[in-house]
């Protein structure tokens, strides 16, 4: 055989594994320059000692740069005047300002002072003419006090185009205001509540029990059998869309007893070795998200049908695809989430 011969059949015989090894060189590569979890990365101080002072009617006379996050039904004011979309940040003069009914100091960012605003008395006439999906909120919508490119959309459309910072600021002030808008009335005694130390208190006018706002702790577990992982789907999400099994940590419980729990109920199967991987606050509505990984020797599933649609094993190979988008069967969970980051740091090795 000649030379030439010998080199194409290397080549040739040496491709997939080449094709594998390019793909993960690649991977890294975009894990590495990229932050992969919104809501996580910001740079707010958020100046708890400054929250008193700031309940203050007079706060605007010392913090004219005061900057202004309007949340509407939960969909923050966005910018699309820039290349990049940003979050609106307005002035206290500004009507839309002025008209917001709910104000909270969020801190500083550069020893500027942030607050979110919920504005509340205005519907949308456009609203019923546009359609909705039960998965994700696509539409938009205009005030006409806001400049012709500031748009209300839904956060979860935002993630991978806002800035780091604009993400976290918009989450934060989403799981506030929230929080808020479902806790008017005291859970002691019945009567109305209102907001203190610049919203990060409800206090009721009646009994003066003082309430915070409540963030939902939530296991989200990567689980790995081999050179496998398992992953689900809900009934509610697109075609061919599949995440890593999740769920609510219930009193009493610690973090690997969730995984366990949760992990049985939904598919059946039991799990060890839980490890804690990362954390992510995810403002839909008020969740800190544990990321963690857990290994299992069982192969058959017993999946909770109301819980999950479907639930499927899927290679360290086929995950690589999908996540390269060569793979149309599965379609993994979107950038920025921290199921997306736990698939993507198992298929990179950092998680084993």
């Amino acid at each position: 055989m000649t030379t030439p011969h010998i080199i194409c059949n290397f080549f040739l015989s040496n491709i997939q594994p080449l094709t594998i090894l390019i793909n993960r060189i690649w991977q890294s590569s975009i894990m590495k320059s990229k932050p992969p979890i919104a809501f996580y990365n910001t740079t707010l101080d958020r100046s708890g000692h400054l929250r008193s002072k700031f309940d203050s009617e007079n706060y605007t006379v010392e913090n004219k740069q005061a900057q202004h996050i309007i949340i509407w039904n939960g969909k923050p004011l966005i910018d699309w005047d820039q290349k990049s979309p940003k979050l609106a940040c307005l002035k206290e003069s500004h009507q839309l300002v002025k008209a917001s009914k709910l104000r909270v100091f969020l801190g500083k960012v550069q020893e500027v002072p942030i607050f979110a605003n919920e504005l509340t008395d205005w519907n949308d006439p456009t609203t019923e003419s546009k359609s909705f999906n039960n998965f994700l909120d696509t539409t938009q919508n205009h005030h006409p006090d806001a400049k012709p490119k500031q748009l209300f959309c839904e956060l979860r459309t935002l993630i991978g185009d806002l800035s780091e910072n604009d993400l976290h600021l918009s989450g934060t002030a989403k799981s506030l205001i929230d929080w808020h808008k479902k806790n008017l009335f005291c859970s002691s005694c019945g009567h109305r509540c209102l907001p203190t130390k610049s919203g990060w208190e409800s206090k009721c006018t009646e009994c003066n029990r003082v309430h915070f706002p409540r963030t939902d702790p939530v296991v989200i577990m990567l689980i790995i059998r081999g050179n496998h992982t398992l992953l689900g789907r809900a009934h509610n999400w697109p075609q061919g869309m599949y995440s890593c099994l999740a769920g609510f940590i219930e009193p009493g419980e610690t973090i690997s007893q969730a995984v366990k729990r949760e992990t049985f109920e939904e598919v059946g199967i039991k799990v060890q070795k839980v490890k804690f991987c990362t954390s992510q606050p995810w403002p839909f509505p008020s969740s800190l998200m544990i990321g963690c990984s857990a290994e299992t020797s069982q192969i058959s599933l017993n999946i909770d049908q109301f819980e999950l649609e479907e639930a499927v094993w899927i290679s360290r190979e086929q995950a690589m695809e999908s996540l390269l988008g060569l793979d149309d069967a599965f379609v993994p969970a979107r950038p920025g989430t921290i199921a997306r980051f736990l698939i993507e740091s198992w298929v990179n090795g950092t998680i084993s």
